[in-house]
């Protein structure tokens, strides 16, 4: 980080169309501790003292999901996941009919997005794989060539990059077959997931099961059942 104080604002890229934006805004790891310092004190809680700093080698880190900030929903092979087929179908669905076709423009914008982490300091960044860029059909049946070479050049290039391996984006040819409902999505997760390894190494997670299991399926309100099908399942 740098040695000084500082705001890095401005880091912005945002499409007015679909209102989607990657927004990085950072601060001095010790002005950050100062304010958090001043906000224990103001809630009444324990003091925690002004001069306090993080310690040397302290992991700064930023994190990003595929469909917010690739685009190219489409392009070099891609195939749909349910994300795109939530929010093409318009209606009420999202704020303004928003999609995620533009993003933040990461597909392309790949080596912009490079200098912003290095600017930042960061000695971390976790991505996420878009499962159906990578297998358009969500099986290894088919690999799509272009989108092994897009992740393997981001890990090439970071070093320290961390690989989610699922987030939220569930090929839509496997929706199509029920998705998360279906028991047989654990064998072709298995394989992907193994794939996955053997391609891009191990520094792998996965993001938030919990929120696609109740979020999709019993709430409705990501990508995977409406609430009524949700709840007929559920008793």
């Amino acid at each position: 980080m740098p040695s000084t104080a500082k705001s890095y604002q401005g880091l912005l890229k945002t499409d007015d169309q679909y209102g989607i934006s990657l927004y990085i805004c950072t601060i001095h790891p010790n002005a950050m501790l100062h304010r958090l310092a001043k906000t224990v004190s103001c809630t009444g809680s324990d003091q925690v003292p002004e001069d306090i700093a993080f310690p040397v080698g302290f992991a700064w880190g930023a994190a990003t999901a595929a469909y917010q900030t690739e685009e190219g929903w489409n392009a070099d092979g891609k195939g749909p996941n349910v994300w795109d087929t939530f929010t093409h179908q318009g209606g009420d669905r999202v704020f303004k009919n928003q999609t995620g076709d533009v993003a933040c423009g990461s597909y392309t914008l790949w080596e912009e997005d490079l200098k912003c982490i290095k600017q930042l300091g960061l000695t971390h960044y976790r991505f996420s794989l878009s499962w159906s860029r990578l297998l358009p059909d969500g099986t290894t049946g088919f690999i799509n060539q272009k989108g092994v070479n897009y992740y393997s050049k981001i890990i090439n290039d970071l070093g320290n990059g961390i690989l989610s391996l699922y987030h939220f984006g569930l090929p839509q040819y496997l929706e199509d077959e029920s998705g998360w409902r279906s028991e047989k999505i654990i064998k072709t997760f298995d394989i992907h997931a193994k794939y996955c390894f053997r391609t891009f190494g191990d520094e792998i997670t996965i993001h938030e099961p919990y929120v696609a299991a109740i979020g999709g399926c019993e709430k409705g309100i990501a990508p995977a059942l409406v609430p009524e099908l949700a709840r007929q399942l559920i008793i």
